[in-house]
């Protein structure tokens, strides 16, 4: 899907974005009526490392996952490029070429750590202006860019707002400041913003859990849920395969299943063979 079927989707309204860890997770939130899918560096290091979102992934893991993901589903492809590895520009039209409707960068120092665990660190603004500039010309219009500042909690609501605004100004078209911890953060960013702001939901995690209805009248144009696609699935698979350690019987796995049919259904193989 094009930067241009995105762009229509943001000014139609408020748009929900869940998180995707491979391609059968963004084949099922797709078939779940959602209007795009997050290709999330947390979940890309966590399913094809096993690792947590600390830099190991490499650019050229994403862009192989990035492409996957938009050749696996109809809706737009948003991927999460953390610092923009050694070169954004590189990174947003390699990205971008891959399917990528939308490439998001942020101002943390590499090695990056998850948006909601304390103790994060930013590049100078100049250098995050910097990130965004190479971002914006690799991406070539063929993708929007998305400008993540992790400045609320290092330097504060209104050095993360100035941040936000002067990437809308060098040409990043959705403002993502991370981790706000209050209702009154959460008010203050739309309205600091000269851009569609993004909200990150995250179950457990820093800013107050508001429904998709309770962040659209706060004004956020694009609605995040961060991880809960690798929480549920993640829960799903340790509870089974605990039943089947202690068991050793299929017959009383607690965790339902999807049938083998259904299965089927989701990776295609039945409209294949017919």
């Amino acid at each position: 899907m094009s930067a241009r079927a995105l762009s229509t989707l943001l000014k139609s309204g408020p748009i929900v974005v869940p998180t995707a860890f491979d391609m059968m997770a963004a084949r099922i939130i797709a078939g779940s009526g959602f209007p795009a899918v997050f290709c999330s560096g947390y979940g890309q290091a966590a399913s094809a490392l096993g690792r947590p979102d600390d830099g190991s992934l490499t650019l050229n893991h994403l862009v192989m996952r990035a492409e996957a993901m938009a050749e696996s589903v109809d809706v737009p492809v948003l991927v999460d490029a953390d610092t923009g590895f050694r070169d954004p520009a590189e990174t947003g039209r390699r990205l971008a070429a891959a399917g990528a409707s939308a490439v998001m960068i942020e101002d943390q120092i590499a090695a990056k750590r998850c948006g909601h665990v304390p103790g994060k660190t930013v590049v100078s603004l100049d250098e995050m202006l910097g990130r965004i500039d190479g971002v914006v010309r690799g991406c070539g219009g063929d993708a929007l860019v998305i400008a993540r500042t992790d400045a609320l909690e290092p330097l504060g609501l209104q050095e993360a707002l100035r941040r936000g605004r002067r990437c809308a100004e060098a040409g990043a078209d959705v403002v993502f400041v991370e981790a706000p911890e209050s209702l009154e953060a959460l008010r203050a960013i739309p309205a600091g913003l000269p851009c569609p702001a993004m909200a990150n939901m995250l179950a457990g995690g820093r800013t107050p859990q508001l429904t998709v209805a309770e962040f659209s009248e706060l004004g956020f144009g694009v609605i995040v849920f961060g991880l809960l696609d690798l929480m549920l699935a993640a829960r799903a698979l340790r509870d089974g395969f605990a039943d089947l350690a202690e068991t050793g019987d299929l017959s009383r796995l607690r965790t339902p299943l999807l049938g083998f049919d259904e299965l089927n259904d989701l990776t295609g193989l039945t409209k294949r063979a017919g």
